[in-house]
Order: structure tokens, then C-alpha cells, then sequence
């Protein structure tokens, strides 16, 4: 082979940092607008391009210069979250499974700005405490962190190490933020969310799967859930941040609905909460309107009609006539009596003159579906057990 036909190592490296680099930017600007299980592939392709660099050990690192290991370090956390994120979405994929776990020790990057940096710089700067360039992606970092070790390690006392995380994070990023900028708004509204997301996806009931959870767990789910809710919307409704509506559009905590559809549905609620709640999830379906379709092809499309049937049943519980429905019941309503030939507003006014316990009967067949062949404490146990499941999607962090 002659000399020509040799192709330099280095030369080769700088190739193959140069192409993910465009991979992962590629990742970045179509999650909105390919298909997870099509993005699960190319994130697959920068994964061993990735170890192929060596990128996802820290000792790789240390061989390369400051500037080249901190660009790397970024590189690969960028990797690591997209990985992640993809291998939840898709679906008949185990997030679980040990061959979709990455294993690194690439220490985070540090939250520092771009004019900290340069090639030739020969130590890295301390980190930067408050608002950076990096403002936003070092709050994600650090929350995968912890996400990290509390599923390797199983930390035992999981509330107390969320507590700590928000303590961290208000400390070192939010108290700085100005709400006027958007992108530390935003910001803002990520460290907000971060406890009430975590304390639902690890401490209220999702590691402890049973049927038989406590109704006091049951009610702190509820109540955890629809402060998650309520954060979310007052940053949807903010014009301010118009452009970072991908994001609050990407990684909104549907999951949220369930506990607070669910405890509507089966419990008592005073009159000023259950208000509330329903104002909560009138609002997570006008700012989400595909979860009224039956047709999208989305990684949630089960969660949608499951979602809907019980909001269904959540509605006839405390209100059994169209009186004061909201807009997306009566959605829901017309899309589930379809299949009967009847509208909704037929259904219930050839209702009026019936007794009332038989129009009750009548319009709970209309409302439950195929849910009617259950009793309510079936119901109770299977959805609760469903949406145990459901929260096993590490996707549904948002991070």
C-alpha cells in the first residue's frame, strides 16, 4: 500500500468529530418533525461515533488539550441526553434494558461562556456561578445527573436528594436570572418544573407499583401533579416565550394529567379544587390539541385514548349532563359516541324526559365506552396500574 493510500489518524478523528457534530445538530433541529423511531436510528449512528472518539471516558480526555476536552465534554453530554430522549419516545423499546444504557464517566461540562475558552488555553477557568451562555444546558446537565444516579445507585432517600437538586439549582442559576430576558425565563421555569417533575416520576408511586397504593400517596400524586400543571401553563401562556415554544412543546409532562383526571374521577375533591383541576386540564388540552386526535402516530397515542375515556369518566362523576361541558368533553364525547350514530347533543337530549336514574344509566354508556363492562373499582385498579407503566417512560422527565 503506498503512502498516499495511508489515511492519517488524526485526520480521521478530526473527520468523525465533524461529522456528529452535524449529526447531532441534525438530531436537534427535526425532533419535531421526524419520527423517534426514524431519530433513534441516526442517534445510534452518533453513539459509536462517539465511542469510536473515545469522547465517553473522561481519561480519552485528558490526552487532548483543555479547549478540545471541555468541546468534547459538551459534545458528548448533548449525545447522552438525545440518546436518552429517543430511546423513550420510541415505542416496544425497553429504556430498562441494559443494551440502551450508556455507560460513561465524561465528567459535565462546566457552565462557563464561549470567551472563556480558547484553543490554546492551557488550564480551564472556575466555573461560573449564575447566568452564562450555557445557562440552560448546564440546568439540564445537572439534572440528568442526578436522574442518572438515582436510577444506577437507587437512592434511598429520594425526596431528600430532589430537595437538594432544587436547593442546588435555585442557588447557583435561578437567583440569578432576570425574568424580563426570555432565555432565562425559560430558564427559570425549567428549575421550577425540575422538583415537581422528578418527585413525580420517583417518589409518588412510581417505584412503589401496586394496585393497592395508599390514598394518601395517591392524593400527594394529585397534588404534585397539578402543581406540575400549573407551572407548565402560566410558561405556555407566556408570550415572552413564543420562541422557545419547541421546547414546552416537546418535553411537556403529560403524564401530569393522570393523577389529577384520576383522583377527579374517584375521589372528593372540595368545590374550589376540583375547580382547579379541571381549569388545569382544560388548559393542558388547548395547549395540546393532538391529544384529542385518534389518528397521530406519536409515541403517546394509547395514552391519548386511554387519557380521554377517563377524563370522560372523570366529567359524568361530578357533572352527568352536558350542562357547562367543556369544549374538549364534548370533543371527546363526540368522537367516542360516533360509533353509536349519535351525536352528542342527541344523546342527551333524547335524554331529558327519562327518569333520572335511567338517563344516568344511558349517559354513562355513552361516556365509559368500553369501559362500562368494569366496575368502578376494576376501573379504579386498571388505570392506575396503566398509568404505573406509562411512568416508566424516562421521557416523560422532559429532560
Amino acid at each position: 500500500m503506498t503512502k498516499e493510500c495511508l489515511i492519517d489518524a488524526n485526520f480521521m478523528d478530526v473527520a468523525t468529530t465533524e461529522m456528529l457534530q452535524a449529526l447531532v445538530l441534525y438530531l436537534m433541529a427535526a425532533r419535531q418533525h421526524s419520527s423517534p423511531q426514524s431519530l433513534w436510528l441516526v442517534i445510534g449512528v452518533a453513539v459509536r461515533l462517539a465511542y469510536r472518539l473515545g469522547i465517553h471516558r473522561e481519561k480519552n480526555l485528558q490526552g487532548m488539550t483543555v479547549f478540545a476536552a471541555e468541546m468534547n465534554r459538551r459534545l458528548w453530554w448533548q449525545i447522552y441526553l438525545l440518546n436518552r430522549h429517543y430511546v423513550n419516545l420510541c415505542q416496544d423499546i425497553d429504556s430498562s434494558d441494559p443494551a440502551h444504557v450508556l455507560i460513561f464517566d465524561t465528567e459535565r461540562p462546566l457552565n462557563l461562556n464561549d470567551a472563556d475558552l480558547h484553543p490554546e488555553m492551557t488550564s480551564m477557568p472556575p466555573e461560573r456561578e449564575g447566568v452564562t451562555e450555557m445557562l440552560f444546558c448546564s440546568i439540564r446537565y445537572e439534572i440528568g445527573t442526578l436522574v442518572r444516579e438515582l436510577l444506577r445507585s437507587g437512592t434511598p432517600n429520594k425526596i431528600q436528594a430532589i430537595r437538594q437538586l432544587e436547593a442546588r439549582l435555585e442557588e447557583k442559576y435561578a437567583r440569578h436570572c432576570d425574568s424580563s430576558i426570555p432565555l432565562q425565563r425559560v430558564s427559570r421555569c425549567l428549575v421550577k418544573t425540575t422538583g415537581y417533575r422528578l418527585a413525580l416520576r420517583h417518589c409518588h408511586s412510581t417505584h412503589l407499583i401496586s394496585e393497592n397504593l395508599s390514598e394518601g400517596d395517591r392524593r400527594q400524586a394529585f397534588n404534585t401533579a397539578l402543581l406540575l400543571l400549573q407551572t407548565q401553563h402560566s410558561s405556555c401562556a407566556s408570550k415572552m416565550l413564543d420562541r422557545y415554544r419547541w421546547h414546552t412543546k416537546l418535553f411537556y409532562c403529560f403524564e401530569a394529567l393522570f393523577p389529577v383526571l384520576h383522583t377527579l374521577a374517584f375521589q372528593d375533591l372540595s368545590e374550589s379544587i376540583a375547580s382547579e383541576a379541571w381549569h388545569q386540564v382544560s388548559l393542558a388540552y388547548h395547549y395540546n390539541p393532538e391529544l384529542l386526535s385518534w389518528q397521530h402516530k406519536s409515541f403517546y397515542s394509547n395514552y391519548c385514548r386511554s387519557l380521554n375515556s377517563l377524563a370522560l369518566k372523570a366529567w359524568s362523576r361530578g357533572n352527568p349532563t352536558a350542562d357547562c361541558m367543556p369544549r374538549f368533553v364534548q370533543q371527546i364525547h363526540r368522537q367516542q359516541s360516533s360509533s353509536t350514530g349519535q351525536s352528542t347533543v342527541e344523546s342527551f337530549s333524547t335524554n331529558v324526559h327519562q327518569p333520572a336514574d335511567q338517563m344516568q344509566q344511558t349517559n354513562n354508556e355513552l361516556l365509559y365506552g368500553h369501559y362500562m363492562a368494569s366496575e368502578d373499582s376494576e376501573l379504579d385498579g386498571q388505570t392506575w396500574q396503566y398509568w404505573l407503566n406509562i411512568f416508566d417512560n424516562e421521557e416523560l422527565l422532559g429532560i
